[in-house]
């Protein structure tokens, strides 16, 4: 009697996306190893490149038709490392060593581990919901709060080396842990409708003005890097939900009176 053995399925994954979404994990993974050297602004720089590693992975993704269920998980484990557990230590890091004595080490903690906390549920949220609406993000998503960590620390770097920090620095070195850990982390896991800026670009039909004003900002970033980044995320993060809010209403359409006809 013969029995034959059942061959294991061999788990194929798509090579050009996974390889992009892996180079994500690992732009996340040399910002905590620069971070951990001191060198925050370079650890910064590359938190944005895993943000537009992020941006690229699932359109490429959809573009030769090779999106998979391992890929969507990878993703999301890439994004934690880039987007979670790299923000909060640079965070940590850096007030730690630029705050001394200005705030406990275990407050510090506290923040950057709810960031954190924060940065996972919007990831495993974002996971299990159905995304009916492609222009639009439930919440802020996790490369955004990132992105706009990592700038800000770099508009306050090269403020310093230009300005100086006889003034302001022992404001910001106050200010910043609350604002960045709790506000940013709160809007991660709320209900507020951000803009998916590439699905609209590529979707919606944008005019002359609007494209000008694009490349404008794509121009200012590039020349003035530092401090364009850091309002660019800022615009993003604080004040284009405000502008987006009253396009996202529904449009209620008047209501016509209709008129009886007489019975015969």
């Amino acid at each position: 009697m013969k029995f034959r053995l059942k061959r294991k399925k061999v788990l194929s994954i798509p090579f050009i996306p996974t390889i992009i979404t892996l180079f994500n994990a690992l732009f996340g993974f040399l910002a905590i190893v620069k971070a951990y050297q001191g060198e925050f602004v370079e650890a910064s720089w590359y938190i944005v490149v895993a943000a537009i590693l992020d941006g690229f992975d699932g359109k490429i993704a959809r573009a030769l038709n090779a999106t998979t269920h391992f890929g969507k998980e990878l993703d999301s484990l890439c994004d934690l490392v880039s987007f979670g557990v790299a923000p909060a230590f640079i965070l940590f890091s850096y007030l730690k060593w630029v705050g001394y004595n200005a705030l406990p080490v275990e407050l510090i903690f506290c923040f950057a581990f709810f960031f954190l906390s924060c940065a996972a549920i919007r990831l495993a949220r974002y996971n299990v919901e159905a995304h009916g609406n492609v222009l639009y993000f439930n919440g802020l998503p996790t490369p955004a709060a990132a992105g706009y960590v990592s700038a800000t620390i770099i508009a306050i770097n090269w403020y310093v080396k230009r300005f100086g920090s006889e003034y302001l620095w022992n404001a910001i070195i106050l200010i910043l842990p609350y604002f960045f850990f709790l506000i940013v982390g709160l809007l991660m896991i709320t209900r507020v409708k951000y803009p998916h800026v590439l699905n609209t670009l590529a979707i919606k039909k944008v005019n002359l003005k609007t494209f000008a004003v694009i490349v404008l900002l794509s121009l200012l970033t590039y020349v003035f890097k530092e401090f364009a980044l850091f309002l660019v995320t800022t615009y993003y993060v604080v004040l284009s939900p405000l502008f987006r809010k009253k396009s996202l209403q529904p449009v209620v359409k008047p209501q016509t009176e209709v008129q009886e006809l007489p019975q015969s």
